[in-house]
């Protein structure tokens, strides 16, 4: 029957009932009439109404309004009646959604859910629940399936670099300009729906609805009444408590209390040890009531390290001089300055005691009888003791205490400056300045925490990065740091944990700390060390003169390299010292002239060399000049060359007293030249020096230099 059909009986039904009233009130009709014409009428409309109620889904719609997801809903709708029309009579057997560890967990979460919030209810109506929950249970996992499905088609990527980054941002400037920091202040703009609760309510029954049509399976899905029924269980009573409960502040301080509370509960329970225990009755109180294995063995552990930590401690004091027994403040809070300042003589004694009651202990509840050495206590800390120095020769010790010191920023410090100063010994020599000009930006021209340095290294680093000096410096500042390093860390180094993660990792690398590198620095020691020449006893030859210039224009040239590399490393450095520069060019430039005039030197040297014997002087001019005082003084050009040569010569200057030089140094190789005459060297008295005196004094020299 047609909805207009329908009207059309009930419309008829009404107007035969309002006839018969009539007739009856005005007498036409008798009793019996009546009442056969009501109780047909009534069960017309009993029969109608069951009608309606059970064929038609629309009595009682929930109308909600118009949104943008409306025509998504109906595409949706399409697909789930294509999706039924598909499905097949016999239910799929469900296979594994996820995977098997996470499809347990989530089949737990569903047996909890419906324990808790269905059975309740359900076990009261139906004594034999067990079918409807398998049943409802097989429907959750299809619900799961759909979601997996939908995930796989989802861009997460897209969702996670565009989408959320787009809300996000849109929400932070919304929120900025809320908040009226940038001098403009807006008003938040608040989402239409939660203007009022009803709107609020009214649009999570829109998102529920939508969830629904989007997972349900397509029979579910399709029928109107089953989903507006979880549509208002679904937002009214898991959404909107939900959002009520996320969105209250004291909600979410509650649940990180809890949580912190719930993780120190969990570390004290995993890490009890007798560090909990707050006086030396309480740890043993501890020990003789502890009936777990695991945490026997635990302490047990732990006991043995304190025993090694301790004794190594215990010996350190000893190679200082320091009483076992004596007791004084700690440094700091460290282990090792916290182990340094007790008794321990009578800590190592407590601390043996304890280990003994701990292993009674473990045999009283069924642990391990411990033998008095096992090959547990070999690879405890403490059981191994290697020196500092070996430490820092080896990298693998040297990375254990990077993170050891990884908590001291002084110790890090420290540590890097070293190492960094160790990286510059190793590399090429060609290096050295721009390593160290490195080091010196950034440890001692901004002060580095820790790094503190005496002033006579500073000033001799100084002079490295302006190459007047060698590296030397730098081994010193490493060795005073090295120093430093020793004193502060070395000892709680060796009672820590990281102490004995090295030796556990030595000893599986199979590596010989006992060799050190003191071997490969002798050798150059040795040679640095190397005895110089003594002087000669006699006066250097030509040939000498010769070999002498040109190791010193060989030092020359070396230091100029080491200044261009200094000059190098200064330009390459953004914050460099322009005066450092400026100093470096000058010095430079001065050492530039010294080798060119060196250079100059031993060319004529050398051309002296291969004409000797065969040089001859002559005056080739003469003339007065007056020097500094005003003083005339005669000079006489003197022409030095090979006769009958085509190879050039040079011309000289020389003075009276210049030749009476000449011929002291050389009468003990020729006593004959005393013979030879000078002029006086002095001006003669009541005369002048002029022409004459020139003309007069020129043949006398030219005598003495071809004698």
């Amino acid at each position: 029957m047609t909805t207009a059909g329908l009207k059309l009986v009930i419309k008829g039904s009404v107007a035969v009932c309002l006839t018969a009233a009539l007739a009856h009130y005005w007498g036409h009709l008798d009793s019996v009439g009546v009442a056969i014409m009501y109780g047909g009428m009534v069960s017309l409309g009993v029969l109608l109404g069951c009608r309606s109620v059970l064929c038609s889904d629309e009595r009682f719609p929930v109308v909600l309004k118009a949104h943008k997801g409306r025509k998504l809903l109906e595409q949706l709708f399409q697909e789930k009646l294509k999706e039924h029309s598909r499905l097949d009579s016999a239910e799929k057997t469900r296979h594994v959604v996820f995977s098997r560890d996470v499809d347990a967990r989530l089949n737990e979460i569903l047996d909890l859910c419906i324990r808790d919030f269905v059975l309740p209810w359900y076990r009261q109506l139906v004594p034999d629940h067990q079918c409807f929950c398998m049943l409802l249970r097989s429907e959750m996992w299809r619900v799961l399936r759909n979601i997996k499905e939908r995930c796989h088609k989802m861009d997460d990527v897209k969702l996670l670099t565009d989408h959320m980054v787009r809300r996000l941002q849109s929400h932070l400037r919304a929120a900025r300009l809320a908040s009226g920091r940038s001098g403009e202040k807006r008003p938040f703009p608040l989402s239409p729906f939660l203007e009022t609760p009803e709107k609020e309510l009214d649009h999570l029954r829109q998102v529920s609805d939508f969830l629904l049509a989007l997972l349900l399976p397509s029979e579910y899905a399709l029928c109107i009444s089953v989903r507006h029924l979880l549509r208002e269980i679904l937002a009214c009573l898991v959404l909107q408590p939900t959002v009520e409960m996320v969105a209250d502040p004291d909600y979410l301080n509650q649940k990180l209390v809890s949580y912190l509370q719930w993780l120190q509960v969990e570390n004290e329970k995993h890490s009890r040890t007798y560090a909990y225990a707050e006086t030396w009755e309480d740890f043993i109180f501890v020990i003789e009531t502890c009936t777990d294995v695991q945490d026997l063995k635990r302490m047990r552990f732990n006991i043995v390290s304190e025993i090694m930590q301790a004794t190594t401690a215990n010996n350190l004091k000893k190679a200082r001089g320091i009483s076992e027994d004596k007791q004084c403040e700690p440094q700091s809070t460290a282990k090792g300055d916290l182990l340094k300042s007790r008794n321990l003589s009578k800590y190592i004694k407590q601390l043996t005691y304890a280990k003994a009651l701990c292993e009674k202990q473990l045999r009283l509840v069924g642990g391990v009888d411990w033998a008095p050495a096992t090959e547990e206590q070999e690879s405890l800390p403490g059981r191994k003791v290697f020196a500092f120095s070996v430490l820092m020769e080896s990298p693998v010790c040297r990375d254990y205490l990077a993170r050891f010191l990884q908590g001291e920023e002084l110790g890090r410090s420290l540590l890097t400056f070293w190492q960094d100063v160790e990286e510059m010994w190793l590399s090429n020599k060609d290096e050295w300045h721009q390593r160290g000009n490195e080091i010196y930006q950034r440890y001692i021209k901004r002060p580095w925490p820790g790094v503190r340095l005496s002033k006579g290294v500073l000033r001799g680093i100084e002079a490295f990065i302006m190459a007047n000096k060698g590296p030397e410096a730098f081994r010193q500042a490493q060795q005073e740091v090295y120093q430093a390093i020793e004193e502060r860390y070395y000892h709680s180094f060796l009672v820590s944990e990281a102490y004995h993660n090295m030796i556990l990792e030595t000893q599986r690398l199979n590596l010989d700390l006992g060799s050190s590198r003191e071997e490969e620095r002798e050798t150059p020691q040795a040679e640095e060390r190397a005895p110089l020449p003594s002087g000669l006893p006699h006066p250097p030859t030509v040939t000498e003169c010769c070999s002498l210039a040109q190791e010193r224009l060989s030092r020359l040239e070396a230091r100029m390299d080491e200044k261009r590399r200094a000059l190098q490393a200064l330009h390459a450095t953004l914050d460099s010292d322009p005066k450092m520069v400026q100093t470096l060019e000058r010095e430079m430039e001065s050492m530039r002239g010294q080798c060119d005039r060196l250079a100059t030197y031993i060319e004529r040297l050398q051309a002296w060399i291969q004409g000797l014997g065969l040089w001859t002087a002559s005056i080739h001019s003469s003339q007065i000049v007056k020097d500094s005082n005003l003083k005339p003084v005669p000079y006489f050009a003197i022409l030095v060359s090979v006769p009958d040569s085509g190879r050039s010569g040079w011309m000289v200057t020389k003075t009276i007293p210049d030749f009476h030089c000449l011929q002291q140094r050389l009468l003990p190789v020729c006593p004959e030249l005393k013979q030879q005459a000078l002029p006086s060297a002095n001006k003669p008295r009541f005369r002048s020096y002029n022409q004459p005196f020139l003309d007069k004094t020129q043949p006398i020299l030219q005598r003495f230099l071809d004698f």
